[in-house]
């Protein structure tokens, strides 16, 4: 499933902005973006996306805005003295009377020196951690929104196709007993057009005989039967089934339920060939033909839900 989501926290290791993104993907595979600063909070990350997400190519970009460094300036005092000495020299050489402007030392490159007021290591790296918590959270939260409206469509069509499902196969079961129907005629027909060609008697059991071998052969009340339960359950999950963005289920159950509608599908594209192969009218095969159509329309959306 698609998504995306952008979160961010501020506190005095500076700010840190989350975004994630996904496209379809069978399983679960995330690719990690993180300022150098965030590297060693890798894991972390890759738990906070497993525990939500479980399927999809997730990207995550991580960046770390670093605090205005409060600093104090100290006078280097040796470099002072160097520098003034030096031009005092340089005019003397050069025959000046040379005035010395302390104002103006203080700008030379290296008298001035910022000393940043350093914070413990142990401390950044727990605001950071704190901070990238909050911020990946934050972007979850959008992230699993934006997902959660596209599963709600990705429902309302599997719906759709479920009921173009069962109509086709209601239609294809009240058509079933005329399969037999129109081979008795049509047998009967050609038995009576040999027999005036050729003067030969067959039996009438003979007749009903082939019928009846063909009657069960045709029937597909089984396959119809095991197709309507499949597509019972199917919505029975849909239905009951979590969305992404839910708190209540873990990502673990969220992806089971997304696999297990994958298995009802393989399960009703099985039973349709068979209906398809073993009933042998015309008019059954183009509801058979619809019916797949509508199901790999099916298979394409179960993979990719969760």
């Amino acid at each position: 499933m698609t998504g995306q989501g952008r979160g961010e926290s501020t506190n005095d290791a500076g700010r840190v902005m989350a975004e994630i993104r996904s496209v379809n993907h069978r399983g679960l595979k995330i690719n990690l973006r993180a300022s150098d600063s965030l590297s060693f909070l890798e894991s972390q990350v890759q738990a906070l996306i497993r525990k939500r997400v479980g399927r999809g190519s997730v990207t995550v970009q991580l960046n770390h805005v670093r605090p205005n460094s409060q600093s104090v300036p100290t006078l280097n005092r040796d470099a002072l003295v160097s520098v003034a000495t030096e031009v005092a020299e340089t005019a003397e050489q050069a025959g000046l009377n040379a005035t010395l402007d302390l104002s103006g030392l203080l700008l030379v490159p290296g008298v001035l020196q910022s000393e940043s007021v350093a914070t413990d290591r142990d401390e950044t790296r727990a605001l950071l951690s704190e901070s990238v918590d909050a911020a990946v959270a934050a972007a979850l939260d959008r992230f699993q929104e934006m997902r959660h409206h596209e599963a709600v469509a990705m429902g309302n069509a599997l719906a759709s196709d479920l009921l173009s499902i069962a109509g086709h196969l209601s239609r294809i079961q009240s058509m079933t007993h005329l399969v037999v129907e129109r081979y008795r005629q049509k047998i009967h027909q050609r038995v009576e057009s040999f027999l005036r060609d050729h003067g030969v008697e067959v039996p009438v059991v003979d007749l009903l005989r082939e019928v009846q071998l063909f009657a069960d052969r045709s029937d597909v009340s089984e396959e119809i039967t095991r197709l309507q339960s499949h597509l019972d359950l199917f919505e029975k999950e849909l239905r009951g089934g979590p969305l992404p963005g839910t708190n209540t289920d873990s990502a673990e159950e969220q992806n089971a339920v997304g696999r297990k509608l994958d298995f009802i599908v393989q399960e009703m594209f099985r039973e349709t060939n068979t209906i398809g192969s073993k009933a042998g009218d015309a008019d059954i095969s183009q509801h058979v033909v619809e019916i797949k159509c509508a199901i790999e329309r099916m298979r394409e959306l179960v993979q990719n839900l969760e």
